[in-house]
């Protein structure tokens, strides 16, 4: 019987060493984007010559549940206006057991999809909104060091860890103030 009680003490103590791993690391590549306002380089182009700017803060909410982003960026259709363009939730679906997000856009548009670390890097996957194929694409945040990223989007190759395709290579770093 005292091995019985040792066992389950055992497996209960296992179980909530594993559960709060879990969710302490849950978040664990965005920590250092938390804080500041991330802003892409000045000179960012899409592949098309658009140009790109945009400046992002991440903060956690419901305590540290969810991570909250807003961007700025050109809210505009037929020019370049730069203002509030999109809010998200980062969270973990405790269901699938993994990370998800949501982005509205001030279009009306949502994007939803997957979030995978790999080190201090972060991968964003998602279905193109503006395509009729099954087109899915990747925003890579890959870490140089606590105040730089390279951004890429593109199509990923998560198998075989490779670019299929880039559309926008940029770099944002952190500044403290918008």
């Amino acid at each position: 019987m005292k091995t019985i009680i040792f066992i389950v003490i055992m497996a209960i103590t296992s179980l909530s060493y594993s559960q709060s791993q879990v969710e302490e690391n849950t978040f664990k590549g965005h920590q250092n984007l938390i804080g500041g306002v991330w802003k892409s380089a000045s000179d960012a182009t899409w592949g098309d010559g658009t140009p790109f700017k945009q400046h992002i803060v991440y903060k956690e909410s419901l305590n540290g549940q969810i991570i909250k982003t807003q961007t700025k960026g050109n809210i505009s259709q037929q020019g370049d206006e730069f203002g509030l363009r999109n809010e998200g939730i980062i969270f973990y679906d405790k269901e699938k057991n993994k990370l998800k997000f949501y982005v509205f856009d001030v279009f009306g548009s949502l994007t939803s999809g997957k979030i995978g670390y790999q080190d201090h890097d972060i991968y964003y996957s998602y279905k193109y909104s503006g395509s009729t194929s099954d087109l899915i694409l990747t925003d890579c945040w890959k870490f140089i060091d606590k105040n730089t990223y390279n951004f890429t989007v593109g199509v990923y190759d998560e198998t075989n860890n490779k670019w299929e395709k880039k559309f926008l290579e940029t770099q944002f770093k952190r500044s403290k103030k918008e």
